[in-house]
């Protein structure tokens, strides 16, 4: 059981109707049969806010699948398997033993330090990114479609 799975419920709070491309029928059959977790998620502030059609706006949700990535292994030999400049979900625990779980786009690994650089659509120097500890990563989900 990923740690997703352990964090959520696992039968779905509401059905809601949207339209897919057919890729994306692809990719949610794909998850249905090897039983990755996938399902629209909200997103919550404007981190992810900009002006052009990347933009994943306050109120959005997006659909989503768990990448099949196991965390509990050296950041060594699964740093190559996080995706660059895409924007993701990321579950995690930060120092303080708090949950987690924000839309960025990572834009930098450093294999040696451990540590991703996370980076928000939103051009505002409030919403700058920063430097996150791969340890404090428990889960990542690829964002497939925004549904706005």
């Amino acid at each position: 059981m990923s740690a997703i799975q352990k964090e959520v419920r696992l039968q779905p709070s509401k059905t809601v109707e949207i339209t897919i491309s057919p890729d994306n029928k692809k990719i949610v059959k794909k998850c249905i049969a090897k039983n990755i977790v996938y399902g629209v998620f909200p997103i919550v502030g404007n981190s992810m806010t900009c002006n052009d059609e990347r933009s994943i706006p306050d109120g959005s949700q997006v659909l989503a699948y768990e990448l099949e990535i196991d965390f509990n292994k050296h950041f060594e030999s699964i740093w190559h398997l996080l995706p660059l400049n895409e924007p993701i979900l990321i579950m995690g625990t930060n120092r303080a033993g708090v949950k987690f779980f924000v839309c960025k786009t990572i834009i930098f690994i450093n294999a040696v330090s451990g540590y991703v650089y996370l980076k928000s659509y939103n051009p505002d120097p409030a919403y700058n990114g920063g430097g996150l500890a791969f340890s404090s990563i428990e889960s990542i989900l690829k964002v497939i479609q925004i549904i706005k």
